[in-house]
């Protein structure tokens, strides 16, 4: 962490990261997947959406203990995208999807701060809540229903085992955008 190399090994892969803290975070996610799995029995999942991927901290863990699963990460965010798309690329069963769930398609605001993409929120006071610097950006970003057609066009099974959803203050958005 202190060399701060935006990249560690992790589960046999490199993972890559916007915040120079979050190696200290990986084993709290290994923790986290191991009760999913006593409760869900994901070695009899098939397919997991992660909601709020962020760098996809919570992807590479469930995918990388699990390599048989299908993971769709949804993230908006533009500062994260790049991070979560170099982790994903190395599992050909994890997906990247660069857009938000909203109950319908929009584009809004989403305000982040770099190096801080795991606090990026459509409610601008969440982005900065705990943070000394406060070089706050605003960058707007689409949402979509993940309704039939989403799905389809997608290549989203039908049949969905795990929802994790981590937004940042927009989870009933998000929870809309999923009814169908």
């Amino acid at each position: 962490m202190a060399a701060d190399r935006r990249a560690i090994a992790y589960l046999g892969h490199t993972f890559h990261y916007d915040n120079r803290l979050l190696p200290a975070l990986l084993p709290g996610y290994l923790e986290e997947i191991r009760r999913l799995d006593s409760t869900v029995n994901l070695s009899t999942a098939g397919t997991v959406l992660d909601v709020g991927a962020n760098v996809g901290q919570f992807a590479a863990t469930v995918a990388w203990r699990f390599p048989h699963l299908s993971v769709w990460s949804f993230e908006p965010n533009p500062a994260a995208l790049g991070y979560l798309q170099r982790n994903a690329a190395q599992t050909p069963g994890w997906h990247v999807l660069p857009w938000g769930i909203a109950p319908h398609e929009v584009e809004i605001p989403l305000w982040y701060v770099p190096g801080k993409s795991a606090q990026a929120s459509h409610h601008q006071a969440n982005a900065t809540i705990g943070l000394a610097a406060h070089d706050l950006r605003q960058a707007t970003v689409l949402c979509r229903p993940l309704d039939q057609r989403t799905l389809t066009d997608a290549g989203i099974p039908p049949a969905v085992d795990v929802v994790k959803i981590d937004v940042e203050g927009a989870e009933e958005s998000v929870l809309r955008g999923l009814t169908e």
